[in-house]
């Protein structure tokens, strides 16, 4: 058995290189180099051991006055060795070259003159060639022939080969031809480029162009597309630049589009334009777009099996169609793609039985997913709350970049869209889609298992004894711990960003209520029964003489916070027996209205908040102060410029995607602008990490909260 070892790496390139010198050189020209250069390697080799084995560094030596180490004597000895042994190897060189190694352009010089026209003339002898010049020559002669000989097998595997391919694509383009002139289809091929490289007399008749003419024109010069408007005369845009992104795109995805087709003639046609990626054999891509005319009473448009209607977006069949092609890619090539998933939960379903909230974010959260990762990937939605990206050109890196800025910006949709339906989060996780990955499921579960948590879902589901699906019955439960002491208390300290400004902290409340496992219910599982069962004004009253009770039984806390703030629900301050109660209780304990201030988020529904400004004025009356919360535009703002609010909270997810979206900048900078206008100070809520403080304070946002700054409060009931 025969054992073939072959080079790898650094090796294989380096006999290759050496393979490349020998036949350059010549067999005997490279057996001197090659020996010359081992020679010197070895002399040096020999004269370093030397020295230092017959000398130790540690030793010392002294010659008169002179005392050296056994390091410094080795210096000295070996450099002028070393140069002696250079200059011994270059001598040896240049005599070589002289007597064995002589180029071939000298030698043929050397010829030439040898063989001049005055020196032997005919019937003289001839000159004889010394032994030395007849085997430079047959050596010469040698490596002349074996070059022409490889790169006559070369020439001859080219056009062997060309003459294949030649054949075998006229085969093809007879065919293909064929099938295009016998089609009776309204059909065009495109190339990556936008330009025309095919079509059926059908779609030439439709266009009214002669078919030669099509032939060679961009996409967009030959087709006259417009919109179709809502109404008579109404305004028509052009659907061009989404065709031309389909068909310039290599995601492999189809197309759909319904347009006003005008041709040459000016007839006009509704038409429905199908655009179908193609992949050739050669690697290149082209599409296929076809044309259907609509009847004018507006009959359904055909409808493709890979798109989901009701988000525009590819569906879970088109996400598994190209996931698979990008394995199989990976796998063949040696390629590495990208698959992320996007989720949206925290919508319990008896919160939103018709998943009506649910489907509205999705498509909030769609629109933003397919605007701001157009040119990263292909975003595709695979469940009612879910979409998935999947991207074969940016690294992980400026993929979980693009990712995070789509998280933020979606969540910021989220925010605007919910009011007291609950609180959704968007979560995404990305993973590699390598040669390794052994099938679609592996690769699903991989991004499944690691969906991120960068905004986390806070609280248990309901329990409620077992009562929490009926609404009516946690209603019920809910009022019944009221008076009980399962009602609970925590609190969170809103600092100041810079503590050198003297500005004193505020503390804030939160109501949770604990079931019978032991688990603290957080607002967001039972705000919305209460509040249908009529109950929420009782609710934050008793929340309300809690935390004056709190006060009460803590008097050094006065001391330590300028005040208190407390979440109240719009329904509750248009409420008259709310406001009763607060101002009773003000008196009941002694305190100072200035001390408190009611926190009213900007997600409230827009009438509800109207219907809360006239029981705000009252309250401010008083001297309570107002804290907008989860502030995301100067909506809210612009509705209480009268109440002159004293502290505006900034949006968790407008502060993010601030940082990574300019549009969502300049958003926050008018919205810290109107705030200093109307003399509110400004703070960052739901932070993360304490060491945004000074980032916070040079934007100009004077209090921060959140997990990063302080986990919990010291008023916890």
């Amino acid at each position: 058995m025969t054992v073939s070892l072959k080079p790898f790496g650094l090796g294989a390139g380096l006999r290759r290189w050496l393979d490349g010198r020998r036949r350059r050189w010549g067999g005997a020209r490279y057996n001197v180099y090659v020996g010359l250069f081992t020679f010197g390697l070895l002399l040096e080799a020999a004269l370093q051991l030397t020295v230092r084995l017959t000398i130790p560094q540690e030793a010392r030596f002294q010659a008169g006055n002179l005392l050296l180490s056994g390091a410094q004597l080795q210096h000295y000895i070996l450099l002028p060795l070393s140069g002696a042994l250079l200059v011994t190897i270059a001598l040896i060189y240049l005599h070589l070259v002289r007597i064995l190694i002589v180029p071939a352009d000298v030698m043929q010089l050397r010829l030439k003159q040898a063989r001049s026209p005055q020196t032997p003339l005919q019937g003289e002898a001839q000159q004889e060639y010394s032994r030395e010049e007849i085997d430079l020559l047959v050596m010469m002669a040698r490596n002349y022939q074996d070059q022409l000989a490889e790169a006559r097998e070369r020439l001859q595997a080219q056009q062997d080969q060309g003459e294949e391919l030649a054949q075998s694509l006229r085969l093809q383009s007879n065919k293909a031809q064929a099938l295009w002139d016998a089609s009776s289809e309204r059909i065009l091929e495109v190339d990556g480029q936008g330009i025309i490289i095919a079509a059926t007399p059908a779609v030439a008749d439709l266009l009214a162009v002669p078919r030669a003419d099509l032939v060679g024109q961009p996409f967009e010069s030959a087709m006259q597309l417009q919109e179709r408007g809502d109404k008579e005369g109404g305004e028509e845009r052009s659907p061009m630049p989404g065709l031309l992104n389909a068909l310039r795109s290599d995601s492999g995805l189809p197309r759909i589009e319904q347009a006003v087709l005008v041709a040459r003639n000016q007839a006009r046609s509704e038409v429905s334009i199908t655009v179908l990626p193609r992949s050739h054999a050669d690697g290149t891509l082209s599409s296929i777009v076809r044309l259907d005319t609509q009847q004018l009473a507006g009959a359904a448009a055909p409808v493709s099996a890979l798109l989901d209607l009701s988000s525009g977006l590819p569906n879970t069949q088109a996400f598994r169609q190209r996931l698979l092609e990008l394995i199989r890619s990976a796998q063949q090539f040696e390629l590495r793609h990208y698959c992320a998933l996007i989720v949206i939960t925290g919508i319990r379903d008896e919160d939103d039985p018709s998943e009506y909230v649910r489907n509205n974010i999705a498509s909030a959260v769609g629109r933003t997913l397919r605007r701001s990762l157009e040119g990263v990937g292909d975003v595709y939605r695979i469940g009612s709350a879910s979409f998935a990206m999947l991207s074969a050109r940016a690294g992980i890196k400026e993929l979980e970049a693009a990712m995070e800025t789509a998280r933020a910006l979606s969540q910021l949709e989220v925010a605007r869209v919910t009011s007291d339906a609950g609180r959704a989060v968007v979560r995404y996780a990305a993973v590699e889609v390598d040669g390794e990955a052994p099938s679609l499921d592996s690769v699903v579960n991989a991004a499944t298992a690691k969906l991120s948590t960068q905004a986390m879902i806070v609280g248990d589901g309901f329990a409620g004894e077992g009562k929490g699906d009926d609404e009516a019955q946690r209603a019920q439960w809910v009022s019944e711990q009221l008076g009980s002491e399962r009602l609970r208390l925590i609190s969170q300290s809103v600092l100041p960003t810079d503590p050198a400004s003297g500005l004193q902290p505020w503390l804030e409340a939160f109501v949770r209520i604990e079931d019978s496992d032991g688990h603290w219910i957080e607002p967001q599982h039972f705000l919305k029964a209460v509040e249908r069962a009529g109950e929420i004004d009782r609710l934050d009253t008793e929340v309300l003489r809690r935390i004056l009770r709190g006060y009460r039984e803590h008097p050094e806390l006065w001391s330590r916070y300028a005040g208190i703030s407390v979440n109240v629900s719009a329904i509750s301050l248009a409420s008259d027996r709310y406001l009763r109660s607060f101002s009773s209780l003000l008196a009941e304990y002694g305190v100072e209205a200035s001390r408190l201030a009611v926190e009213i988020s900007s997600t409230e529904d827009p009438q509800r908040l109207s219907q809360a400004i006239p029981g705000l004025e009252a309250l401010g009356s008083l001297g309570v102060k107002l804290v907008i919360d989860s502030c995301t535009d100067t909506r809210l703002l612009r509705m209480a410029r009268q109440l002159r609010p004293y502290m505006v909270k900034l949006s968790p997810e407008l502060l993010t995607a601030a940082q990574l979206d300019p549009l969502a900048d300049a958003e926050l900078q008018a919205l810290l602008t109107s705030a200093k206008t109307l003399g509110a100070a400004i703070g960052a809520k739901n932070v993360d990490r304490k060491g945004d403080a000074q980032r916070f304070s040079a934007m100009g946002i004077r209090y921060y909260q959140g997990r990063g700054v302080e986990a919990m409060g010291p008023l916890m009931t």
